[in-house]
């Protein structure tokens, strides 16, 4: 498989030139008047010949130019980033839904995990958010990709599967089919939890032999003897419409949840709870912002050591795609990256991963983005979805890579063969980086 940088059209060549010509006339300390102004003339400072080409760039890629220029406050990658050159780094390993008409084949994986024991990748999702015309699979590889199998078949068309977990004895578990899916022979088959689980949402934790699930309404299910008993447990009130996110950072467990704060106005806010005492009493430790008729939820959070805390969330409307930082252990938040000026089309901060080099690397995600919601895990146009990094534990972010699709799910790093791994959404992909 050649790896390639499409170089060649002339979008792109203009862009390199651009790029090359903007440190001369702007710098990271620039405003967003200096930067507009120089982009408005910036066609009329190259040869003449190359002019014409220059302003067919602009029509497309004026707006995108300008917000990368005052997010990433520099020109590195940008061409790249903006999506006037493209490039392959991305491969697909797993296509579970072949095309936008099939009927079969999970069309968002949207859980992942890695055994690095036993040295099986898992990947599962589910069908297509209103029209439900796929039903959810789970698939598993025990050679880093390059051949798969179908390890469980949903009953029926529901959301997605979820949160999956290795328990203490082996065995694993996730959210998905309505229930909880369970395997006990390694992986080798899977089946569905027959107790009734109602509500479940979309994350769980496993932590010192205990397993979190989350579920709607302000609960949780809490089971530590490996799900033969569980209990549940009220987390807050009713208004937790969802718990979308757990975490384990430093001796305390956090929730991230979509909190409904005002449901005549359906003002949502992305809430962060947190517990000292392994989950019997939680404080809210952060709430961002809501706004009217727009959903919104926190869906990632990540420990970095020595009190540092990311967070990140997400919204339908786009205006509360943000990521928090905390250097206090999460006991308070503050703004670390806003990338609502980045791309009108990105949503979501959907998941970050850390690599042991210490890198931090945060997915974004084009969910919402299409003209009607139903039509997400529909693939069209947008494929703007991408991977950011941070070498300074989330201080700073720069552009790493485009993975051509609309929705990006999970990272997975395997340290021992330094490869990266990608779940997406539309046609149910699992992608590996090669650069």
């Amino acid at each position: 498989f050649a790896l390639f940088e499409d170089n060649a059209n002339e979008h792109c060549e203009t862009c390199k030139i651009l790029q090359q010509l903007t440190p001369k006339y702007i710098n990271a300390n620039s405003t967003e008047q200096q930067i507009r102004q120089f982009v408005q003339v910036s066609c009329q400072l190259i040869p003449t010949s190359l002019q014409k080409n220059c302003f067919g760039f602009m029509q497309s890629y004026n707006q995108s130019f300008v917000n990368y220029l005052l997010v990433a406050k520099t020109t590195k990658d940008i061409c790249y980033a903006i999506g006037s050159c493209q490039t392959n780094y991305w491969q697909t390993l797993l296509r579970a839904r072949q095309s936008p008409e099939n009927k079969t084949g999970a069309c968002q994986l949207a859980a992942m995990y890695y055994d690095t024991e036993r040295k099986i990748l898992f990947a599962g999702g589910g069908s297509d958010l209103q029209q439900k015309i796929t039903k959810p699979q789970m698939f598993k590889s025990m050679d880093k990709g390059q051949t798969w199998e179908i390890v469980y078949n949903a009953s029926q068309a529901t959301f997605s599967m979820y949160g999956f977990q290795k328990l203490n004895d082996g065995s694993y578990v996730f959210i998905g089919d309505n229930g909880l899916i369970r395997s006990t022979d390694g992986g080798m088959t899977f089946f569905k939890d027959k107790r009734d689980f109602k509500n479940l949402a979309m994350s769980t934790l496993y932590v010192n032999g205990t397993l979190f699930i989350s579920q709607k309404k302000g609960s949780y299910i809490r089971s530590s003897d490996n799900l033969k008993t569980f209990e549940t447990i009220k987390l807050t009130d009713n208004k937790v419409d969802n718990l979308r996110s757990m975490a384990y950072i430093d001796g305390a467990i956090f929730f991230g949840v979509d909190y409904l704060a005002n449901e005549p106005d359906h003002l949502h806010e992305s809430r962060i709870y947190k517990s000292i005492d392994g989950g019997n009493t939680f404080k809210n430790v952060f709430k961002a912002n809501g706004y009217k008729d727009e959903g919104q939820s926190l869906f990632a959070m990540v420990g970095l050591g020595n009190g540092v805390v990311l967070a990140g969330t997400g919204a339908a409307l786009g205006k509360e795609m943000k990521i928090y930082r905390s250097i206090n252990g999460g006991e308070t938040f503050n703004l670390s990256f806003d990338l609502t000026q980045l791309d009108t089309s990105l949503k979501i901060v959907r998941s970050f991963t850390v690599a042991k080099n210490g890198t931090v690397y945060a997915a974004f995600d084009c969910s919402y983005a299409s003209k009607k919601h139903w039509m997400d895990d529909q693939p069209d146009e947008n494929k703007n979805s991408q991977i950011w990094q941070s070498y300074d534990q989330g201080k700073t972010w720069q552009f790493h890579s485009r993975t051509n699709t609309k929705r990006l799910y999970w990272m997975i790093f395997d340290e021992q063969e330094v490869e990266f791994f990608a779940s997406t959404g539309e046609y149910g992909e699992v992608k590996t980086f090669k650069k």
